[in-house]
This record gives C-alpha cells, sequence and structure tokens, in this order.
C-alpha cells in the first residue's frame, strides 16, 4: 500500500499518522477501527472509520461505521465536562491514591519475590526428575509437591499485590499530571485539539450507543454517541 503524502513547496512529505490510528476499539469484537476516506459529489472528504472485522464482512461485526468529526465532538464535550468538574471528581482521587501508593521498596520487594518463585520452580523440576527415576517414593513426592504448590500459590499473591501497588503509584503520577494539563489548558474547548488528545486519552471504545473514553490515568468517562 502506498504511503500518502502531502505537498509543501517543491518537497512531498508523508502525511502525519492520524492521533485516533490504534486508539479507536470495537467494543463488540475488540478489533481496531480503521480509517476510510470517501470524496463526496462536492469534492468534499469525507473521513470515516470503521470497525476492520466489519470492513471484511457485516457479519462478522454489527458495529457501525463513525465520522471523524463525531470523535472529535466526543472528546470537546468529555474534555468540557472533565475541566469543569476537576476538583470533584480528580483532586479526590489523588488524595485517595495518595493513601495507597507503594512505597520505595516496591521494586526490591518484587525481585525477591521472583527470586523466590524460580527457586519453587527450579525445586519442582528436580522433584519431577527424581521422581521419573523412581529414586523417590509416591508419598514423598506428593509431599513436597504440596509444599511447593502452597509456596508458588503465597509467592506469586505477593507478586500480585505488589504489582497492583505499583499501578497505584504510576496512576497517581498520571492523575497529577492530568489535573495540571486541565488547569494549564482551556476551561472550555471550542474547536477540537489534537494534542490535548494525544495528551490525555490512551484509547476509545466504540461501543452501539455511546463512546467510553480510557484515559491515561486509568479513569474511564462515557459519552453518548450520536448516530451517523
Amino acid at each position: 500500500k502506498k504511503e500518502k503524502v502531502k505537498k509543501t513547496g517543491k518537497e512531498e512529505q508523508p502525511e502525519e499518522p492520524s492521533e485516533f490510528k490504534g486508539k479507536v476499539i470495537c467494543g463488540i469484537c475488540g478489533s481496531s477501527y480503521n480509517r476510510q476516506e470517501r470524496k463526496e459529489r462536492t469534492g468534499k472528504i469525507n473521513i470515516t472509520w470503521s470497525c476492520a472485522r466489519r470492513i471484511q464482512t457485516k457479519e462478522l461485526c454489527e458495529n457501525d461505521i463513525i465520522k471523524e468529526s463525531q470523535l472529535e465532538q466526543a472528546f470537546i464535550i468529555m474534555w468540557n465536562k472533565l475541566s469543569s468538574h476537576c476538583d470533584d471528581i480528580l483532586v479526590p482521587l489523588v488524595n485517595e491514591l495518595e493513601q495507597l501508593k507503594a512505597t520505595p521498596m516496591i521494586q526490591k520487594q518484587l525481585e525477591q519475590l521472583d527470586k523466590r518463585i524460580q527457586e519453587q520452580k527450579k525445586q519442582r523440576e528436580i522433584l519431577n526428575h527424581l521422581a521419573s527415576g523412581e529414586m523417590i517414593d509416591s508419598a514423598f513426592y506428593m509431599e513436597q509437591q504440596n509444599i511447593i504448590n502452597k509456596n508458588l500459590k503465597e509467592y506469586l499473591k505477593a507478586k500480585e499485590q505488589c504489582l497492583h501497588k505499583s499501578r497505584q503509584r504510576k496512576e497517581l503520577t498520571q492523575t497529577k499530571e492530568l489535573i495540571k494539563r486541565l488547569k494549564k489548558g482551556p476551561q472550555y474547548l471550542e474547536a477540537y485539539d489534537k494534542t490535548l488528545f494525544q495528551v490525555i486519552v490512551k484509547q476509545i471504545i466504540v461501543n452501539p450507543n455511546e463512546l467510553v473514553f480510557q484515559l491515561k490515568n486509568g479513569l474511564q468517562l462515557t459519552e453518548r454517541r450520536e448516530k451517523a
């Protein structure tokens, strides 16, 4: 597929990829939405986004196409709501995360747990090798296997708790960044701003009747989907 180019004087440069590329996801089948251009009789270019499976055949997915202008308008509405309710939504979230945030020792704890998990897996390999060579009896094998499984379960649970705390710390940093961006940016957005979208939105889930904006700090905000 040839790359589109746009002319700037005598030079030709590749067209910038859309900020929506890879970020618009079908809420029905999970596929990415792809950009499509159609030229109207008037010469105007109509840009829409369609589910990749729907493009193949309507039988694969029933989610409709959505105009790019609808995505932009939904972002404007979402930004304005978030901007006007920043202190009500985000500040309490920061306070809550501050109390839950991980300690600086989190990375060291994860490394120790990974080491213990690998040790238990190695012990299990040795045990299986001894059992296959009939060097240990079945009663001893079962006893040791149960101990290893119990330890592994305990260590894996502790690791998940550490990872959860680590995610909370990341979420806290990103929420603070989002508040800073909202305070710095326009309180009321009148026209779509590509840069603001790129900075705060991770992806958009397209459902038949709504659009779910997943922000980079983990927050999800839903807007009604206007029909094309």
